[in-house]
């Protein structure tokens, strides 16, 4: 079985990984849409315009069905994204709150972004004594590798609940990267969800991982392997594809388009001709930023993603280059 699953960025790899561990024989595709991260501050309308992208996305890939794997979405676009596409379509907080009303669980506190406590879709299904509280900081924190941060941010919002509630439910797909934080606030005296560990699918497929992200680095790769990564199932380079390569596309052919600037620049200066001083001033110029920008960068970019750049876009990268090269041939005719 192919399921898809989406997220606002790096928190729906906590999904990815708990599926794979569980069943391990689906075939997942993984979409984080890094470039729009975070969700959480988003109105209703924007949410659902991203939503509609993700699941446009999925389906291109052939899936079965699809997981949302942010609460965000969960829970102020399902109904909407369940009326339009005619898939299964399951939310990462549909099975946490049957579970918790099936449980004898009570005094939960639920964390989660500013948009997801504002819809109040824990409180308004769940039949125990709720507290909500939003932390609309904390995704971007984490997406961002801020722990020191996230240490510093945590106890000014759960303090108060120490010793108030016997269980805590962490309503966007990032916090389970840092549940041992939240665990060492509350003394690891609390019973913490992790709504991942809820899902219930089919086990059906090759084991076959694809990881999209809309914007992609070095820092994101890192914690793709952080999080997904274990001794049975390794996710490597090849697995993680930049889907839109806009922006670096853009990036590449600026810096190819420098030397014409210099060129142009250089010529309405020089009053409309080339003199030899110009001629050297230029060539100094494509020489400095060839060899320190522009060579590198592109060969540093087709190797390892530099700012996104990688190995699926070859071609503006290949184009960029040849773009560099044009200028050192006008200079060698013009000389």
């Amino acid at each position: 079985m192919r399921v898809g699953l989406f997220d606002s960025g790096i928190g729906g790899l906590t999904v990815l990984n708990t599926l794979r561990n569980k069943y391990p024989n689906n075939d997942y595709i993984y979409y984080g849409d890094t470039l729009n991260v975070p969700y959480g501050n988003k109105t209703k309308e924007e949410l659902i315009n991203l939503a509609d992208k993700n699941m446009e996305f999925l389906l291109s890939k052939n899936v079965d069905m699809v997981i949302i794997a942010c609460g965000t979405v969960s829970s102020n676009c399902l109904d909407y994204l369940k009326s339009k596409y005619d898939i299964p379509i399951i939310s990462i907080i549909e099975p946490t709150i049957k579970y918790l009303n099936d449980s004898e669980l009570d005094n939960i506190l639920v964390i989660a972004t500013k948009a997801t406590i504002e819809s109040h879709i824990f409180k308004n299904n769940i039949k125990k004594n709720i507290y909500e509280v939003a932390i609309p900081e904390l995704a971007s924190l984490i997406e961002n590798n801020n722990f020191s941060e996230v240490k510093e941010l945590l106890p000014t919002y759960l303090n108060e609940y120490i010793g108030k509630v016997d269980n805590i439910v962490l309503g966007c797909t990032h916090y389970p990267i840092v549940s041992n934080i939240i665990s060492d606030i509350f003394n690891n005296n609390i019973n913490i969800i992790d709504m991942s560990t809820l899902l219930d699918i089919n086990n059906d497929g090759t084991g076959k991982v694809e990881i999209y992200f809309s914007r992609l680095d070095y820092r994101i790769k890192d914690n793709i392997k952080k999080i997904v990564n274990n001794k049975e199932n390794i996710i490597s380079d090849k697995d993680i594809v930049l889907v839109d390569a806009k922006n670096a596309s853009q990036k590449a052919l600026i810096y190819a388009l420098l030397p014409y600037i210099m060129f142009a620049i250089t010529f309405i200066l020089s009053g409309g001709s080339f003199s030899s001083n110009d001629k050297g001033i230029m060539w100094l110029f494509y020489i400095f930023y060839i060899f320190t920008l522009g060579i590198p960068f592109y060969f540093i970019s087709i190797k390892k993603g530099l700012d996104g750049l990688k190995a699926d876009n070859k071609i503006t990268a290949i184009i960029a280059l040849v773009l560099d090269i044009i200028p050192l041939v006008i200079y060698l005719i013009i000389r």
